[in-house]
């Protein structure tokens, strides 16, 4: 694909993003061994839900993940979502970037995750004080979600 055509596709994944897409901060628990001490997880999330699929499938053919049909109740039309976690959202978010207009706060919030995520790496449990700090931008990206 030449340059000027995939820049063109992803200024139209950024322009999905910046108008349908929820850029934010995941958190998720789990228990570690066989006490009770229960240690969160953070990680980078973007997803688009749309009632047609055209959109979802050009972000599908330049960042592949799965699509999944959600049936809606009470008439409502069926939707489609697509989602990236993780190192592939951070890898997306790093990409469409510089296209974005709306949400560059959202991705400066999931890029200072990633920053946190790889620092903290060495250590299982996480130090507290790299757990209080992601619990803040996963604070902050429910507010820049509202």
């Amino acid at each position: 694909m030449n340059e000027k055509i995939l820049s063109e596709k992803l200024a139209y994944c950024a322009g999905i993003i910046d108008g349908e897409g929820c850029i934010r901060i995941k958190r998720s628990e789990y228990h570690m061994g066989k006490g009770d001490m229960i240690s969160p997880e953070f990680s980078e999330q973007v997803q688009v839900k749309m009632t047609t699929i055209e959109a979802i499938n050009v972000l599908n053919g330049l960042f592949p993940s799965s699509i999944i049909l959600q049936e809606n109740e009470h008439g409502r039309k069926k939707s489609y979502l697509w989602t990236l976690t993780s190192k592939r959202a951070y890898a997306f978010l790093v990409t469409i970037s510089p296209y974005l207009r709306v949400k560059q706060k959202q991705v400066q919030n999931c890029l200072e995750l990633r920053q946190l995520i790889e620092e903290g790496k060495e250590t299982r449990p996480r130090k507290k004080e790299i757990v209080n700090k992601m619990q803040e931008l996963y604070e902050k990206s429910k507010m820049l979600n509202r």
